[in-house]
């Protein structure tokens, strides 16, 4: 039974916490992982590993699966050695498989479940032995310790409790010789084990996490000694006020109120029956919470040999309450049916949504999407560990890909100089996109897309609706049924505005309006237009414009696309379940999930000027986009300093953001207005203190600021992007690392990435989330999120607001706004480089405005747009919300 849960609830391709993605390759190519190798586990997973059905990684969660239902019939057989009735086993053990822990160990690739499964195997036939005697059950214990001890190091927490158990029963027994002789053949073979690591060493086998060529190299990695710091560190304070009550906290979490009342019942029970079994059950789970304790690792997994031998005595509860309710006339049999039935349903109602991973396929999905885009020749910086294992698993799974992909590159900019040079394509995810950054390396964030949008809308199930508004020259042919298609569908080749309703794999019965002038579709009482059948949502409102396609339900926008395709799924109760738009002419394939790891391609060097001597230099050049990278590399773990002072035509507040994977970072300023004669002499005064040798240039600006910058490096190389919001006339800045090196302090260009033609050839969308930080100079407040949309957005926080806007070239440009003004505000204007723009009226709630800037107003590269709102503000810091900004060009 709980293997079919677990069947059910297995996640099904690649992904998961901290080890799980690289045991889910590990065994296919028989390598070795971190310390002690588990070289049991690798072994054993390298049949199923080779069976083709589903992926690589879910046969290889199957495993982990199996090894959870292993144990819980070792348990129940545990359960019965104990005394405990056939239904009270049954309850408990299939408890022990609902724990939230022990299910959700159970369905991803670990090593615990199996140390569960031969722990549960050894303690069953311990039993048995101190019922039967016979040397066979002893035997079959020891052997399974033996094969634990290649699986995981915890099984040694248990033994002494076991040692002891059977000295307790019959110690002449233990220590006849030829028993004696034949245990310690079994020890000395579990630990033959680890020879495998030797073997694959001397072999020079492909992923060695562990290497050792050797007996003198396999010992320190037998006991672990890596993680040697990571054990036994904690001082009884924290032990006892810290450790103790979080451990108890989970454990309590795993059985649950009944299920502990019944643990302790129990034990209560057998230390009374039989303090000896009390002493192997109990001393074994003490054993197993001691070592947890001390360790600093995954608690989820370090607790599973507790949870597997705290279960089976739970039995002995259940069949203690049954016997209460003899007196009232109760059936004994029939209350531990009901005990047994409800304790391990109520642990299913509690842990089925944290553990359901049948649905988890984003990550697998996002990854086969990059390997399947890939160019002919690739490499990948080193991200994190868990990244890595990741694209090492996708290196194994596409065969292609084995000629063609360098994994794990080291952030070097020479070396990745070197590979782009020889025609490789580098890519790298946020942590080594920030790494390069600091070292002034140029990066370019890259949407991943994934499968064709039909694919993933005939997805759904025939209860959801989808609703597609379009403003492109026909329906998209992907979208038609096949060669009997309506005479709809061959209209709307000729057209170019389109609302279509459908339900996932019935387009044949789609209702489909398409029309040369813009139109919308309300459906207010949710009536399903003919053919499409059913009901809809209330508030369905599908429009499609001049130039926007838009979506939204009870009127809240879901998805809009200016021109474009705007697709949305809504389920039944009137949830979003999926989103997209698209820019017209495109294939219509779907951008993925982008929470996960973002990535970006690695472009050339930027230009840099090392400050890592603390003199002082000009760096105007470098701040042609408005904006630098600051870099620090300490010798030492430390605080790298910069001081700035940067000059420009207009008031600015610089803003400083950190690069992708480094620290926050601390910014102070200081403003000059240098029409005033008392704030020269203060500029001059503050240049004079700080020793500047290269000093602003008088006449260069009206308005100065002194930035200083702290950059922490935590031990590593850190950077941040400083945005000026505006173009600055010269900036003159020193940098100081730990030691006076030049290169441990750089200050490099950091350019602007385009925004026309991101949407069409012609047109694109500043991003208003977070990382945005080069768009927006004074006056905004953080990114927050539309609830309903998902979309970023963002609060001016005064009347005026700046935003940078890069363009190619200076041509005539619409400039379309979404908003939302805070009462009070009346009207709203645009400012371009000077510029002014009418002001137009706004009315509460969120409104489209737009203006038409001539081309005299822009100039080719970074603008100045000012948002220039008219009222009062009733609240500090909340003047316009602003949930769009888009710019078309003529």
């Amino acid at each position: 039974m709980v293997l079919v849960l677990y069947c059910w609830t297995l996640q099904p391709g690649v992904g998961g916490p901290e080890d799980t993605p690289k045991f889910q390759y590990l065994g296919y190519v028989l390598g070795t992982a971190h310390s002690p190798g588990y070289p049991l586990y690798t072994i054993l997973t390298h049949a199923p590993a080779l069976v083709p059905i589903g992926s690589l990684a879910w046969r290889i969660n199957l495993f982990s699966a199996i090894c959870g239902a292993v144990t819980v019939a070792f348990a129940w057989g545990c359960a019965r050695e104990l005394g405990a009735s056939r239904i009270a086993a049954t309850g408990a053990a299939v408890a022990l498989g609902c724990g939230r822990y022990f299910w959700w160990n159970s369905i991803l690739a670990e090593v615990y479940t199996l140390g569960t499964a031969l722990l549960a195997a050894m303690i069953f036939f311990l039993l048995r032995w101190s019922r039967t005697r016979r040397d066979r059950d002893l035997h079959l214990a020891v052997a399974c310790a033996a094969l634990a001890l290649g699986n995981h190091l915890t099984i040694l927490a248990v033994a002494p409790a076991a040692i002891l158990f059977t000295l307790l029963v019959d110690w002449r027994r233990v220590v006849r010789p030829r028993a004696l002789v034949v245990n310690l053949a079994i020890g000395a073979a579990g630990l033959a084990q680890y020879l495998y690591i030797i073997v694959r060493t001397r072999q020079h086998a492909g992923f060695l996490e562990a290497r050792a060529a050797n007996l003198a190299e396999l010992l320190p990695i037998v006991a672990a000694r890596r993680f040697s710091d990571d054990v036994f560190t904690f001082s009884w304070t924290t032990l006892i006020g810290e450790r103790v009550p979080d451990l108890l906290r989970h454990t309590l979490g795993e059985l649950g109120w009944f299920g502990a009342a019944f643990v302790i019942a129990g034990l209560v029970l057998l230390t009374c029956r039989g303090w000896r079994r009390s002493v192997l059950v109990a001393g074994g789970a003490a054993g197993a919470f001691y070592l947890a304790l001390n360790v600093s690792a995954d608690v989820k997994g370090f607790l599973m040999p507790v949870f597997t031998l705290l279960w089976p005595a739970a039995a002995l509860g259940i069949d203690a309450l049954a016997a209460c309710f003899r007196r009232f006339h109760y059936a004994p049999a029939g209350v531990a049916a009901v005990a047994a039935v409800l304790l391990p349903a109520g642990l299913v109602r509690a842990n089925f949504g944290a553990n359901d991973l049948s649905d988890r396929t984003a990550t697998a999905d996002y990854f086969n999407a990059i390997f399947a885009g890939l160019p002919p020749r690739t490499a990948f910086v080193a991200e994190d560990y868990t990244t890595d294992a990741i694209v090492t698993y996708e290196w194994i799974v596409h065969p292609d890909a084995n000629r063609k992909v360098h994994r794990a590159v080291p952030p070097d900019p020479n070396l990745i100089g070197s590979l782009k040079e020889s025609g490789v394509a580098v890519f790298a995810f946020r942590s080594g996109a920030g790494r390069l950054m600091a070292q002034g390396v140029d990066v370019t964030r890259v949407l991943v897309k994934g499968p064709e949008l039909r694919e993933v809308l005939d997805g759904f199930s025939p209860d959801h609706v989808i609703v597609v508004a379009a403003v492109n020259p026909g329906l998209p042919v992907s979208f038609a049924p096949q060669p009997g298609q309506s005479a709809a569908w061959r209209t709307a080749g000729n057209k170019r505005h389109h609302v279509l309703v459908a339900r996932p794999e019935r387009w044949d019965r789609a209702y489909i309006d398409s029309r040369n002038e813009a139109f919308a579709l309300d459906i207010a009482q949710g009536d399903a237009p003919q053919p499409v059948g059913g009901t809809l949502p209330r508030g369905l409102h599908v429009e499609a414009g001049r130039e926007r396609a838009l979506v939204t339900v009870g009127g809240q926008e879901v998805v809009r696309a200016e021109p474009g395709i705007a697709v949305a799924v809504v389920a039944p109760d009137g949830s979003i379940a999926f989103r997209q738009a698209r820019p017209p002419g495109v294939p219509l394939d779907v951008v993925l999930d982008v929470q996960q790891p973002e990535l970006y391609e690695v472009g050339d060097p930027m230009p840099c000027t090392p400050l890592g001597d603390r003199a002082w230099r000009d760096i105007t050049p470098l701040a042609g986009s408005s904006a630098l990278m600051l870099r620090v590399d300490n010798y030492r773990p430390g605080t790298g300093s910069f001081v700035l002072y940067a000059s420009s035509d207009l008031p600015f507040k610089p803003v400083l953001s950190p690069a992708p994977g480094s620290p926050p970072q601390d910014m102070k300023t200081h403003a000059y207005d240098l029409s005033d004669g008392g704030r020269r002499l203060e500029l001059a005064s503050d240049q004079r203190r700080d020793e500047v040798t290269s000093p602003l240039v008088p006449g260069e600006g009206r308005y100065a600021v002194r930035i200083a910058v702290s950059v922490p490096d935590g031990g590593a190389m850190a950077a941040g992007r400083l945005s000026f919001g505006t173009g600055v006339r010269q900036v003159v800045a020193r940098g100081a690392a730990d030691r006076p090196a030049l290169p441990r302090a750089a200050a490099c260009s950091a350019p602007s990435h385009p925004v026309i033609g991101e949407w069409t050839a012609n047109s694109g969308e500043i991003w208003l989330g977070s990382g945005a930080a080069e768009f927006f100079g004074g006056g905004w407040r953080s990114a927050d999120r539309d609830p309903a949309s998902d979309r970023p957005q963002r609060w001016t926080a005064d009347l005026r607001a700046r935003v940078r806007v890069p363009v190619p070239l200076p041509q005539a440009t619409r400039v379309q706004l979404t908003v939302d003004p805070a009462p009070g505000i009346a009207a709203l204007a645009l400012q371009v480089n000077g510029t002014v723009t009418p002001a137009l009226a706004l009315r509460p709630g969120w409104q489209d405005v737009e203006w038409t800037v001539p081309a005299p107003a822009w100039r080719a590269g970074v603008n100045d747009l000012w948002l220039v709102a008219s009222g009062s503000m009733p609240a500090p810091g909340r003047a316009v919300h602003v949930r769009r900004i888009r710019l078309d060009q003529h």
